[in-house]
């Protein structure tokens, strides 16, 4: 087992007018390893940090009360390192959804 601390930020903003929604999303987590606790294994001085942030822009029509189709664009940064090796990645999706909501 390993012991870390972490972090995590959500916010979102949506602007609605009538039939249409537009709005964006940000999640931004951080984790990073607690050392010090007694460890029999030979991994007990391994030091490690994750970053993980998401953006995500959407915009959604209504067609009918609870039927809605959402079209949506999204960003995924990550980024880790274990012992001072570094790794990072950026992801687009591009993402569409049918809702219904009751």
């Amino acid at each position: 087992y390993y012991w870390g601390k972490g972090a995590s930020t959500l916010g979102a903003i949506t602007i609605e007018k009538g039939r249409w929604r537009v709005g964006y999303d940000m999640q931004a987590s951080t984790a990073t390893s607690i050392n010090g606790r007694h460890r029999v294994d030979p991994t007990a001085e391994t030091r490690f940090e994750d970053t993980f942030v998401v953006q995500r822009v959407h915009v959604t029509f209504k067609l009918t009360k609870n039927l809605s189709v959402q079209l949506a664009q999204e960003v995924n940064h990550r980024r880790g390192s274990a012992d001072g090796q570094e790794r990072a990645g950026t992801e687009l999706r591009t993402l569409g959804k049918l809702i219904y909501q009751f």
